[in-house]
């Protein structure tokens, strides 16, 4: 084996959040393939990526590299593997499709008949063809991205007999959908707050490739789960090209608070920048950059995490926001104060899928007034869901998140 180096439109659709049904991650980054001689196949799993859930994979995005111009025929087969639980280490094929014709960029398949999978199962591209029909474009990611490789047309047998790559992220991906759910904007919004604030969100979206993306952004309101017809402003674009708003919702012709979701549409998913900052007009703004996060970033069922409370409550004030998943999440949530003694009693909630909330902290917990320099223990004990306190300083309405996190 070796290795070879080588218009946008507005639009309110029926959408609701794509089906978490999904396994693979097709990375945003061009990359290069790892290819080899002619007529060896060659096989990549995707480690860091299992499927979520249980679900029915339809149809597969593979991005492909090195291929000459015209593309090559059945050069590509996707497997679903799953690890057995004894011995430790072994695995077996659970279905095979293709082969399929490749071409450079984005190659999206029909999956017929339709795949079965199993929360765990994983991804696996195999290049049946080698040089020069190329193969599928890996980036490098300082992330702890796992990728085994095979020098083979893999079939049941043990991880072992593969190399482990790190830091490498893959670029198939297959769905029940073509809409798949790439990342979250937790919280997003275009709307007037207390103490004068009026607090926008703009967002950049960047394609960092060669060949066009395109896909959606979905709004979902507050105060309920994800809808059809929820607003959605549509993005195309060109191989390195870029889009900005200056107040994303106000763009979809929207106001209030809700949560943002990226959706891809038979390609990768365009970088994004998001920044939430209060427009104080000819004084100018202050605010906060967001993280985008992808929905494997979600809290899991038995974590705990922690919200610290501000220590000046009478200049700072705090919201809470929960965005959950398609599983929906309950967790319990109890409060220390600043020498670790409990306060009030604890409070369960329970949210259905795909729904966003934002409130006061102290509305959070139940009404119970909470104590300055404090922090909140988040435990879930069912779904998945991202979790952030937001903080606001009353005398200038600069504010700060701060998402509880796995530490």
């Amino acid at each position: 084996m070796r290795t070879t180096i080588v218009v946008l439109t507005l639009a309110v659709s029926l959408c609701l959040t794509a089906s978490a049904q999904d396994v693979g991650s097709l990375s945003p980054r061009a990359g290069v393939a790892f290819v080899a001689a002619a007529g060896a196949p060659f096989t990549s799993v995707d480690f860091s990526h299992p499927a979520r859930t249980d679900g029915l994979l339809t149809t597969a995005t593979v991005r492909w590299t090195q291929a000459p111009a015209a593309g090559c025929t059945a050069a590509m087969k996707l497997k679903l593997i799953r690890p057995t639980p004894s011995p430790f280490g072994n695995l077996f094929v659970v279905a095979e499709r293709g082969p399929f014709d490749m071409v450079n960029g984005f190659n999206t398949v029909t999956l017929s008949p339709a795949v079965p999978m199993l929360a765990g199962d994983y991804l696996a591209v195999v290049q049946t063809r080698g040089d020069p029909c190329g193969g599928m474009a890996v980036a490098s990611s300082q992330a702890e991205s796992m990728i085994f490789q095979f020098s083979s047309d893999l079939a049941t047998g043990s991880f072992t007999s593969g190399d482990l790559r790190r830091n490498f992220e893959f670029g198939a991906r297959a769905s029940a959908a073509v809409s798949v759910l790439s990342n979250v904007i937790t919280v997003a919004g275009s709307a007037r707050g207390g103490f004068g604030s009026n607090f926008k969100t703009s967002a950049q979206l960047a394609n960092i490739s060669a060949f066009p993306i395109k896909g959606n952004l979905v709004f979902h309101p507050a105060g309920r789960s994800a809808a059809a017809g929820d607003p959605s402003l549509a993005y195309n674009l060109n191989g390195f090209d870029t889009i900005y708003y200056d107040d994303v919702i106000a763009q979809m012709g929207q106001s209030g608070v809700g949560s943002l979701d990226v959706m891809s549409t038979t390609s990768a998913a365009p970088v994004i920048s998001v920044r939430v900052y209060n427009d104080a007009g000819a004084a100018g703004t202050s605010g906060f950059t967001e993280d985008v996060l992808p929905p494997e970033a979600a809290l899991q069922r038995e974590e705990l995490v922690l919200l610290a409370i501000p220590s000046d409550p009478a200049n700072f004030r705090m919201n809470v926001g929960v965005r959950s998943l398609s599983a929906g999440a309950t967790f319990v949530v109890s409060v220390n104060d600043e020498h670790g003694f409990g306060v009030g009693s604890p409070v369960t909630k329970t949210y259905g899928p795909d729904f966003f909330e934002q409130t006061t902290a102290q509305q959070f917990f139940n009404n119970t007034p909470l104590p300055a320099g404090g922090y909140m223990r988040i435990f879930l004990t069912s779904g998945n869901a991202f979790v952030y306190g937001s903080t606001t300083d009353n005398r200038t309405n600069d504010s700060q998140i701060q998402f509880a996190t796995r530490r």
